[in-house]
């Protein structure tokens, strides 16, 4: 797998359209809900997905704001499979 340009991510965040960012390392987007009790519902399903594509992304919980960090450890960048998690997140839509 190989690692993704500036421009190619640049590239495939435009396509996605769904509000997550780069911030140099990782992707990244902040969702927020309506308390405690749902934003650790997404993380737990957000975990799910991540063990299933053997992909875990840092995530960060305060109260009722969860974001989701995203980079291919093992390239030290951001790669495909990185934008897979990404849609398979985007599904559950949260």
């Amino acid at each position: 797998m190989k690692l993704f340009t500036k421009t190619e991510i640049e590239t495939h965040l435009n396509q996605l359209d769904l509000s997550w960012q780069f911030d140099g390392k990782n992707l990244f987007k902040a969702f927020v809900f309506l308390d405690f009790d749902q934003a650790v519902l997404a993380f737990n399903l957000i975990s799910e997905i991540a063990k299933k594509q053997c992909h875990h992304p840092k995530m960060t919980n305060e109260y009722n704001k969860l974001i989701v960090k995203i980079h291919t450890h093992d390239l030290g960048g951001i790669s495909q499979k990185d934008f897979d998690l990404i849609q398979a997140i985007e599904l559950l839509d949260l």
